[in-house]
Formats: structure tokens, C-alpha cells, sequence
């Protein structure tokens, strides 16, 4: 826990969660964490209008009148993201709250009012604040707490659906041809472009889980061991496929003709089987495992949040960060205004 940030923002009945404060800031859902050092990211939800260039601009302009160290980082349909430095130690308690004033009186100027409708359901007047994740930043967003619950509660059924009749077999039939699926993507795009890139190669443990998924595979524990052991025959069938490929275009290329498949494959068995081959191949091997690696460890949070307990923890995360919107009760008060205001009889 980041006991300044939680000490600087706490009299203003924000919430702690880990590294994250998080609360209601002038009726904007905002969520605070160390960036590092004296750096911080601020995370407000707006409502989801259409953000445009110029909209953009005369919030960074903003900023910049201010003379203040705070950047726009990002701003879209449901949270903008600001970069806010303080100038030193000790400050934070009173720079801070300073600093979200500055920030939500940029957005407002801009024309970008807080988030007011339910982030699950979309309906308005939402009576809770909670924290999630947004890509790879934490938001503060308004959601109804019974339409938490209730997503909640079809999750806790999903899964125990998942629990009852998911296959081991069918999940890892999907899983293989998933697996394939991506292995041919990449040595596609490697033949292509004679590249390899890792982001192509995190396509293969995503393929691998949405095929799992696909074909009613158990999303237990185990579903994560079977997708890292495709991931490690993937390795092995690479540069076999790799070497089929490498056939197949060279007899093209020399002799006018396509050679099939089934003797591509059996040329390809013999020129792997050969003395030497392993170390002449060797680079690509190294760089294989290396990107394999780098696939893995950008899939491995999607891939292991698909497991039952993976989504039910993330459905507990929501529900124990719900904190009460002080949003609501004004909407609540608009709401009763606008129903028992008289009619104009005609």
C-alpha cells in the first residue's frame, strides 16, 4: 500500500486498493497511483461523447497554461489519463488534491462532463464507484451495484456450467487447432517479410485458449498447463514447418514444379534428421525460444484470466472495490424533480 498517496486522499473519502486510491473527485470517478518517484497517474472516467482533435488540444492546452508538470496521456470514450509530477517530497497531501482540481476544470472547459451512466449496463443515475482495469491503466468508473452483482452472479453460473460439462478432450482438440492456426500465421508472415516478430507470437497461446474455449474445454488449472505445452510443441513444429515450406519454394524455383505435400514433409524429415542441421539452424532456434517467450509472457495474463478462477477473481476484484457514488443521490434528486414537475396543458 502507498501510505502517502492513501494519507493525502483519504480526508477526501477515497479508498485504498493495493497501490490505487480511488474515489469521487467534483463527481468525476478518479483513480490515483505512483508512476514513479514524484510522478503519478490520474485516471478520470468521463462520459463517453465523441472526442475529437480539438477537444484534445484545449485540454493540453490547458495544462500548459498552467505552468504545472501534467500531460495528457490518453483520452477516450471512458477514462482520460494524465501524468501529474510533483515538485518534491512532502508536498503531495497539498499539491495533489491542487493538481485534480486543475484537472477535472480542464476537462470541463473542454466540454467533458463526468461519467453519469452505469460502466455494465449503461443505464443512468449508477449508485457505486468501483475499480477496474482499462487496458493497462486503473480506472474509477460508476457502475449500479445490483448490475454488478448480477453479471456477478451469471459468471458464478458460467462456470460452474464450465465445471460440470467442460471437456479435457474437446478443449484440447480446440486448442491444437488453435495452436496451428497461429504457427501458420507466423511462418506465413516470417516467409513474408523474413521477420519474426513477438507480438505474432503471443497470437499462438491466445489462438491456442480461444480454441480451448471454443471447443467447451474445462477452464481449470490444468487448461493453462495444456496451452504453455502447445506453446512448446509450436516451438518444435516451427522450424519443421519452416523447413517444409523452405522445400516446397525451392523446388518451385529450380525445377518449375510444385512438389506435394506429403513428399515436401518427407524430404523436410530427412534434411532435419541430417548431422549438423540442429546447429546450423541453431539462430533461428535461439530467437524462436526467445520470442516464444516474449508471446507467452504478453498472453499469460489473458490466458490465465479464462479460467474459472481467473474470472471469478476478477468478478470478486469489481465487487470488493464498490464504494459508494456521491453522484447519485443528486441524480436520484433530478430524476424525482423532472417526474413530479407539472405539465404545460395545451
Amino acid at each position: 500500500m502507498d501510505s502517502e498517496l492513501s494519507a493525502a486522499l483519504a480526508p477526501y473519502g477515497f479508498a485504498q486498493k493495493g497501490q490505487v486510491s480511488y474515489g469521487s473527485w467534483k463527481n468525476y470517478g478518479t483513480a490515483v497511483y505512483k508512476y514513479l518517484l514524484n510522478s503519478y497517474y490520474c485516471s478520470l472516467a468521463i462520459r463517453p461523447d465523441k472526442i475529437t482533435a480539438a477537444v484534445k488540444k484545449a485540454v493540453k492546452q490547458t495544462l500548459k497554461q498552467s505552468g504545472k508538470k501534467y500531460r495528457l496521456i490518453r483520452l477516450d470514450k471512458q477514462a482520460a489519463l494524465f501524468m501529474v509530477t510533483i515538485s518534491g517530497k512532502g508536498n503531495l497531501a497539498q499539491e495533489l488534491p491542487a493538481a485534480l482540481n486543475l484537472l477535472t476544470d480542464a476537462l470541463r472547459a473542454a466540454g467533458i462532463g463526468p461519467a453519469d451512466t452505469c460502466l455494465k449496463s449503461g443505464q443512468p443515475y449508477p449508485d457505486s464507484l468501483c475499480l477496474v482495469a482499462i487496458g493497462q491503466y486503473a480506472s474509477c468508473q460508476p457502475v449500479r451495484a445490483a448490475a454488478l452483482r448480477e453479471e456477478s452472479a451469471k459468471v458464478q453460473q458460467k462456470t460452474e456450467e464450465n465445471e460440470n460439462n467442460g471437456s479435457y478432450l474437446f478443449g484440447l482438440i480446440g486448442a491444437i487447432l488453435g495452436m496451428l492456426v497461429g504457427v501458420a500465421a507466423n511462418i506465413l508472415v516470417a516467409f513474408a517479410t523474413e521477420r519474426i516478430f513477438a507480438l505474432l507470437f503471443a497470437l499462438i497461446p491466445f489462438a491456442a485458449m480461444f480454441g480451448y474455449k471454443l471447443f467447451k474445454g474445462k477452464l481449470s488449472k490444468a487448461s493453462l498447463v495444456i496451452v504453455v505445452a502447445l506453446c512448446l510443441v509450436a516451438l518444435a513444429l516451427m522450424p519443421f514447418v519452416q523447413t517444409v515450406i523452405g522445400v516446397q519454394q525451392t523446388v518451385k524455383k529450380e525445377f518449375g514444379r510444385t512438389l506435394p505435400l506429403g513428399d515436401a514433409i518427407e524430404v523436410a524429415r530427412k534434411v532435419m534428421t541430417q548431422k549438423g542441421f540442429l546447429k546450423e539452424i541453431s539462430g533461428d532456434l535461439v530467437k524462436y525460444v526467445i520470442f516464444m517467450a516474449l508471446g507467452l509472457w504478453i498472453a499469460w495474463n489473458y490466458i490465465r484470466r479464462q479460467t474459472n478462477a481467473g474470472q471469478l477473481g476478477a468478478e470478486k476484484a469489481l465487487l470488493d472495490t464498490l464504494c459508494p457514488n456521491p453522484m447519485y443521490a443528486v441524480g436520484q434528486q433530478t430524476a424525482a424533480q423532472t417526474e413530479s414537475a407539472p405539465t404545460e396543458q395545451t
